[in-house]
C-alpha cells in the first residue's frame, strides 16, 4: 500500500519509502525495548510507546505490548516450539524410543529473569510446547524452567548445592558402557582353559594370558568402547570348539580396571559362554567386535575367525551375543 501524507506546505512524504524504513528499523527495536521494560515489575497489556515514522513529520505509530507479545513474540515461540518438538519423531537421535521428558533452557529474547514479562514468556512457550506434544499424541511432559542456568548453579548457601548443580559438566557428551566385560578361552571338553595372546592389525604381540583362567578386559565400564575389534589368538589342541567367555563385572566393584587389565578367575561377576561354529582345528585366531545399537540401548559382541589378520575365515556367520543393559550417557 502506496501511502502519501502532505501538510501545510503541501509537501508529500512517503511512508513506504527506504529513508522512512531505514528511520523506523532503526529506532523500533528501542522502542520496543523500553517497552518492555516498563513492563517488568506490572504486565499491562494495554501500554503503548509512540514510534515516530519521519523526522520531518509528526506522525508516529502507537505500538501496544499486546501487539508485541501476540502477533511478535508468539508466532516467533511457536516456531520455536516446532523445531524442539521435531525431535520427538526423529529417529536418528533416539529410534525407536519416545523422549519422557523436555526441558527447557535459556532466554532467547534476554529478557530479564523473574520480571513480569519473561513470566509472560515461559507461560507462551509452555502452552506452545504442550499443545504440540498433544498434536502429536505423545507422552512427553515438557518443562520449563524459569531460572537461568547461572541462578541454577549459584550456591545459594554455604557448601550446599542447587539441585540441578551435578548435572553440568564440562566434556563431549557420548555414549559409553554401563559394565565392565573381560573375554577368556576355555575347553568345552577338560574345563581347562586356553592361553591366548592379543595381537594388533600388524600382528604383533600386546598381551599375553597364560591360560589361568584370568579375563582380559575389553570394554572399561564409564569408557566408550572401540568398533575397531579386538584380535586374539589361541593355541589349543584338538578338534572340539573353544568356549569363548564373556564375563561381566558385578557393578558393585568400586572402580572399573583398566583396558587390557588382568581379572582373577574368580572375580566376582557374570559368564556369557559363547560356543559354536569357530573351527578350532582350522582357525585360531578370532576377531571379537562391538558394536552400538541405538533402538535397543545395548551393545551386541560378535566373534568371528580370521586366517590371516585383515582376512575372514572359512565361517561367514559370526556368534553373536547381545548385551541388554543400557548404555549411559557421559563427558569423558
Amino acid at each position: 500500500m502506496y501511502m502519501i501524507r502532505y501538510d501545510e506546505e503541501d509537501t508529500h512524504y512517503d511512508f513506504q519509502s527506504f529513508k522512512t524504513y531505514s528511520n523506523i528499523y532503526r529506532n523500533l527495536k528501542s522502542c520496543v525495548i523500553k517497552l518492555l521494560e516498563k513492563n517488568k515489575s506490572n504486565l499491562d497489556m494495554d501500554s503503548r510507546i509512540q514510534l515516530n515514522i519521519n523526522t520531518k513529520c509528526g506522525c508516529g505509530i502507537s505500538i501496544f505490548l499486546r501487539n508485541i507479545i501476540e502477533v511478535g513474540l508468539t508466532s516467533v515461540i511457536e516456531n520455536m516450539a516446532t523445531d524442539i518438538l521435531s525431535s520427538l519423531t526423529n529417529k536418528t537421535l533416539f529410534g525407536n524410543y519416545v523422549p519422557n521428558y523436555i526441558f527447557v533452557f535459556g532466554n532467547p529474547f534476554n529478557l530479564t529473569y523473574g520480571s513480569k514479562i519473561y513470566t509472560a514468556y515461559t507461560m507462551i512457550i509452555q502452552k506452545a510446547i504442550d499443545d504440540g506434544i498433544y498434536i502429536k499424541e505423545k507422552d512427553t511432559k515438557a518443562f520449563v524452567l524459569k531460572e537461568s542456568i547461572f541462578q541454577l548453579l549459584k550456591l545459594f548457601a554455604p557448601k550446599k548445592k542447587p539441585y540441578l548443580y551435578e548435572r553440568f559438566v564440562t566434556g563431549t557428551l557420548c555414549q559409553v558402557s554401563s559394565e565392565t566385560y573381560a573375554i577368556r578361552v576355555g575347553s568345552s571338553e577338560t574345563g581347562m582353559f586356553y592361553p591366548f595372546i592379543r595381537i594388533n592389525s600388524n600382528g604383533d604381540i600386546r598381551n599375553t594370558i597364560i591360560g589361568d583362567g584370568s579375563y582380559l578386559v575389553f570394554i572399561q565400564k564409564g569408557k566408550p568402547f572401540s568398533t575397531k575389534g579386538l584380535i586374539i589368538q589361541t593355541n589349543e589342541e584338538g578338534d572340539e570348539d573353544p568356549i569363548i567367555e564373556i564375563f561381566q563385572l558385578y557393578s558393585s566393584s568400586s572402580t572399573a580396571p583398566d583396558k587390557y587389565a588382568l581379572l582373577h578367575g574368580s572375580t566376582p561377576g557374570i559368564n556369557y559362554n559363547m560356543v559354536g561354529t569357530l573351527a578350532s582345528s582350522s582357525f585360531r585366531r578370532r576377531l571379537v567386535e562391538c558394536e552400538q545399537i541405538n533402538s535397543s540401548l545395548s551393545i551386541k559382541v560378535s566373534i568371528g575367525c580370521m586366517v590371516n589378520i585383515g582376512d575372514y575365515g572359512f565361517y561367514p556367520d559370526y556368534i553373536n551375543r547381545t548385551k541388554m543393559e543400557p548404555l549411559t550417557l557421559a563427558y569423558v
